[in-house]
C-alpha cells in the first residue's frame, strides 16, 4: 500500500516512506482465479514455455 498520492522511486526506498508490500495480493477468489486463468491464456498466446 503505497503512502503517497504516486508510487515512486521516493515511495519505495526513502527512509521516510511508509508504503507497505503485501504478498500476495488481499483479492476476492474469484477475481485471483479470473486474473490466473488471463495469465496462462497470455503465456499460451505467445507461445512461452518453462519460467517465463
Amino acid at each position: 500500500m503505497a503512502s503517497r498520492d504516486f508510487y515512486d522511486f521516493d515511495a519505495k526506498y526513502s527512509e521516510e516512506a511508509q508504503s507497505t508490500l503485501i504478498i500476495p495480493a488481499r483479492l476476492p477468489e474469484e477475481l485471483a482465479k479470473e486474473i490466473t486463468e488471463c495469465a496462462v491464456a497470455a503465456y499460451k498466446c505467445i507461445d512461452c514455455t518453462g519460467l517465463s
